[in-house]
């Protein structure tokens, strides 16, 4: 998705969550992930979430132990285990990884 909103979207979670700035190309025609940390290579996308992903992070929250944090483990068949997504809320994210306060 490109465009103003989408720009400003980037740059807001960008400075909010990970203190950096937008990655900016030098050609259009570049493939750049959209920011960069010592530690993370991040890639902001807004797209419609689909419902069964929802659902299985709102499963963990409903079951929710106090002191832990919501994840969902998304595992594709027929592929090895290490490659399954983990799905975490970005402001449980930030809390445990990012906060220094």
């Amino acid at each position: 998705m490109a465009g103003r909103k989408h720009r400003h979207m980037e740059n807001r979670i960008l400075r909010t969550y990970f203190d950096t700035e937008r990655n900016l190309q030098e050609k259009q025609s570049v493939s750049v992930c959209d920011g960069y940390t010592d530690e993370y290579t991040i890639e902001l996308g807004t797209h419609d979430i689909p419902k069964w992903m929802w659902q299985e992070l709102d499963q963990a929250i409903r079951h929710l132990v106090d002191g832990t944090i919501p994840i969902a483990v998304i595992h594709e068949k027929n592929t090895p285990y290490d490659e399954s997504l983990v799905i975490i809320r970005l402001g449980d994210f930030y809390d445990k990884f990012l906060r220094t306060d």
